[in-house]
Order: structure tokens, then C-alpha cells, then sequence
């Protein structure tokens, strides 16, 4: 990924961040991501993990 695209990325990050901490007095979301920098402002944190076909598990995240 270019330098760039990292920089715009970046950003968009620091946005959707700030527009989430704007309704979180009052509102709850559920995001699915890879992305640190947004795992690392959240809440609360779970991972969801398959070791067999069609069985989910849930594992809360201390943070």
C-alpha cells in the first residue's frame, strides 16, 4: 500500500472514531474489523472464532 493510501486511511480511521465517540453516550454499535487503532477505542472487545464448521465462539477481550 502506498504511502498515501496509508495516510487517507489513517484518517478515515480518526474520523469514523470521532463520529462514533460523538453518539456513544446513547447509542451502541457492533463493528467488525482488523483495525487496531479502532479495536484499541472501544469499550468493550470480542473476538469470534471457528474451530469447527458452523460452530462460532464468542471470547470477550480484557482491555
Amino acid at each position: 500500500m502506498s504511502a498515501m493510501a496509508m495516510q487517507r486511511l489513517e484518517m478515515l480511521t480518526g474520523e469514523r472514531e470521532n463520529l462514533l465517540k460523538k453518539f456513544e453516550n446513547n447509542t451502541q454499535f457492533i463493528i467488525v474489523t482488523h483495525n487496531k487503532k479502532t479495536m484499541a477505542s472501544c469499550q468493550a472487545l470480542y473476538g469470534v472464532t471457528m474451530k469447527e464448521k458452523g460452530v462460532s465462539r464468542l471470547i470477550p477481550v480484557l482491555l
